[in-house]
């Protein structure tokens, strides 16, 4: 009579097991698309998101020290201007003497060139400063997240109040040189005004990246990472898994030697 042990339990792989371990090493429970496809692709789009905020801040970071530069020289400009006007309020009365009043005005066309010169070669990063141009930065991660940074022409600005002509000699009144003045002076202002209106605005933008960023890096991480508490279960469950089938081939290998010996006895 033939007997047939091949009925006998047999220790499964467990195909599993390796997947837990390579999450429990990598701590990413999406390590290929097999693992979760649709979680994948989702991880993927948060992760474009994320990186691309990033870069985004980077880009807001950059507006914002075009500004500042800018704004910098601006408020240099403007203290020139406002010495330009005290020495025009000083040589406008008859009591200086015309030698007088030509050393006033040296220092007066000092500035007056020194202001049309740096507002020329001013410049960042290889671009004009101040120039017509307006200037675009991608402050999303996404194509239409663009914001555009007005250019600032003080060149053509100051050239139509005829500053570059301005100048205190002679023994005429004054009063005309004193109202190009002040018209300088508003233009000035108004190049801070709107330098600190766009600075404001990148500064929102950047505050709203920051959180945005949180919120995708937190959603990217609740599908990819692997949940620690959650493996240690599958882990312990699959040992126990383990260690029954081990128990039960082992079995089966003493009840075929035992029937065996009873047959050869």
């Amino acid at each position: 009579m033939a007997i047939n042990f091949s009925s006998a339990p047999s220790v499964s792989t467990n195909s599993v097991y390796p997947g837990l371990v390579q999450q429990a090493s990598s701590g990413v429970r999406i390590n290929q698309a097999a693992d979760d496809a649709a979680g994948a692709a989702i991880v993927q789009g948060l992760s474009s998101q994320v990186n691309g905020q990033s870069v985004a801040m980077r880009n807001i970071g950059d507006g914002q020290s075009l500004l500042q530069t800018r704004g910098g020289m601006v408020s240099q400009f403007t203290e020139q201007v406002q010495r330009m006007r005290e020495l025009a309020v000083q040589a406008n009365n008859g009591i200086n003497s015309p030698d007088e009043r030509n050393l006033i005005n040296r220092e007066f066309e000092t500035l007056r060139d020194g202001i049309n010169e740096q507002i020329a070669g001013a410049e960042f990063n290889g671009r004009k400063l101040f120039s017509a141009d307006p200037l675009s930065l991608q402050t999303g991660a996404n194509p239409s997240d663009t914001t555009v940074v007005s250019g600032t022409n003080l060149t053509d600005t100051l050239a139509a109040l005829d500053f570059g002509s301005l100048q205190l000699g002679g023994d005429g009144d004054l009063s005309a040189v004193l109202d190009r003045l002040d018209d300088s002076l508003a233009a000035l202002t108004d190049t801070q005004v709107q330098d600190g209106a766009a600075s404001n605005r990148l500064d929102q933008q950047a505050n709203q990246l920051v959180q945005s960023r949180i919120d995708n890096s937190t959603a990217r991480s609740g599908i990819q990472d692997t949940d620690i508490a959650e493996l240690a279960s599958q882990l312990a469950q699959d040992d126990v898994q383990n260690r029954a089938q081990l128990l039960l081939q082992g079995q089966a290998n003493a009840n075929s030697s035992n029937v065996l010996r009873l047959l050869n006895a």
